[in-house]
């Protein structure tokens, strides 16, 4: 992933866009309520990094989101061939950096909204490091205050991962 770092970035991304749309239920139009709807749901989202975790309200389940899954899902499981399958030894349990890029990937999308309607935007390091870093340290805060529970959930992305792709492949020969 290291090695091929801008590559990542751009499929990421690509891949995460409809995901976070859908998984938040951003609106495509114009008018005045599709704006103040998408505005309200951004500052919504951003407050207390709500993105985050499985119920942005109370702030419980971090790392446990379906869409934070969905979005591991698209990038890495989607196939046999793809790197979460075939590179284990990288993947199993996932790295928190990984997480980390996920977080800032789906922060990224919900910035898009920030002005009422998408504009899709560059995803470089550059852009993006600030963001990373913050979310590589509370996700170094989750590990250092609860170790066995943080272990846990990223073994069993990386578990859930596998079993998306048996059943695509079972059922959606590629």
């Amino acid at each position: 992933i290291v090695r091929r770092g801008s590559q990542v970035r751009g499929e990421l991304i690509t891949k995460a866009r409809p995901i976070v749309k859908g998984y938040f239920g951003f609106h495509s139009g114009k008018d005045e309520a599709d704006v103040d709807h998408n505005r309200d749901l951004v500052d919504a989202l951003k407050s207390n990094a709500g993105y985050l975790y499985a119920d942005p309200e109370q702030q419980v389940g971090l790392c446990e989101s379906r869409l934070v899954q969905e979005v591991i899902n698209a990038m890495w499981f989607m196939n046999k061939r793809d790197e979460g399958v075939t590179e284990t030894a990288f993947f199993d349990p996932l790295p928190l950096v990984t997480v980390a890029l996920v977080f800032t990937v789906i922060e990224h999308c919900i910035d898009e909204f920030s002005t009422g309607t998408q504009r899709e935007t560059g995803f470089s390091e550059i852009l993006c490091k600030s963001h990373q870093e913050a979310h590589v340290q509370i996700l170094r805060d989750f590990e250092a205050f609860d170790p066995v529970n943080f272990s846990s959930i990223l073994s069993d992305i990386y578990t859930m991962g596998l079993c998306v792709m048996i059943y695509f492949t079972a059922w959606h020969r590629d």
